[in-house]
């Protein structure tokens, strides 16, 4: 059986928080993709090993008492963010980079 611990850690005080919530939808497409949210003074909250809560530090929810990094002055922007393709073809698909941005689906 293989043990894994998770990670419990509050950052507070993000000078700039860049969120790429798609707002209840699985992921976002067209110029929704251009849609940016910056939390100013902002706080993530993550419990075994997730993001349980990201916003504004006057919002905090309580909880208990974990470790604790002190983000002021700093931006934090997400991490695992997904954006490649697939090559199918050995010819040149720049001009799709365009038409993917605006939603076009295959």
């Amino acid at each position: 059986m293989k043990l894994v611990r998770y990670l419990d850690l509050f950052i507070k005080n993000i000078s700039r928080l860049v969120t790429v919530a798609s707002r209840g939808k699985p992921f976002k497409t067209g110029k929704e993709m251009q849609d940016l949210g910056i939390i100013s003074d902002a706080g993530v909250l993550c419990l075994e090993g997730k993001v349980a809560w990201v916003g504004p530090m006057s919002d905090q929810p309580p909880h208990r008492e974990l470790d604790e990094l002190d983000a002021a002055g700093m931006v934090v922007l997400p991490g695992f963010v997904d954006s490649h393709t697939h090559v199918m073809f050995a010819g040149d698909r720049s001009h799709e980079f365009a038409l993917r941005s605006a939603g076009a689906t295959y």
